[in-house]
């Protein structure tokens, strides 16, 4: 026996070595960033301006007059449509894109400090809150923190109007990823 035989680790059966290529694969396709596959219809837009306003499922769904069920279908085509991760982020990518049109402009609010800026950020981008605690070195509760104070500050009561009210504030920007 060879110095290298005896120091090579140990063959794997060859069931684990079939199921770890699948799963070395799935973690691959999740990095990649999501392309846009489809535009999105005039109704998909109206709920999606909808939720970014606030709504609930139920609200859009009486606003709308359509079922509740019929709402989560749409925001299910919307995220796949979008390659969006929540409904959050569907609305940060609707405003880069410009789908909204022209919305009612929001007053600057000065009193959101930079690191609720940055957590804005984070969310808009469709991380969750362990994600943005790990980017910003913080733990997750205070990232919950900073999004109730972000909540009571700008007058939201969801991520998602969180987002859109950031961007017709100013305090997010849309940026067109081909013109950096």
């Amino acid at each position: 026996m060879t110095l290298t035989e005896a120091t090579a680790p140990p063959l794997r059966p060859a069931r684990l070595t079939v199921a770890r290529p699948a799963a070395q694969e799935a973690r691959q396709r999740d990095a990649r960033p999501r392309r846009l596959r489809r535009p999105l219809t005039a109704r998909e837009i109206e709920v999606l301006a909808l939720i970014a306003d606030g709504k609930t499922n139920e609200e859009v769904a009486a606003q709308l007059g359509i079922a509740r069920h019929t709402v989560k279908s749409h925001m299910a085509h919307i995220l796949d449509a979008l390659g969006a991760m929540n409904s959050a982020h569907a609305v940060a990518i609707a405003h880069c894109r410009g789908d909204f049109g022209p919305r009612r402009k929001i007053a600057w609010n000065p009193d959101v400090s930079y690191r609720e800026v940055q957590v804005l950020e984070g969310v808009a981008v469709g991380m969750t809150d362990v994600q943005v605690g790990r980017k910003l070195w913080v733990s997750q509760h205070t990232i919950k923190s900073h999004l109730r104070r972000i909540y009571v500050k700008l007058g939201v009561s969801s991520r998602a109007q969180a987002v859109d009210t950031a961007f017709r504030s100013g305090l997010l920007v849309a940026r067109n990823p081909a013109k950096r």
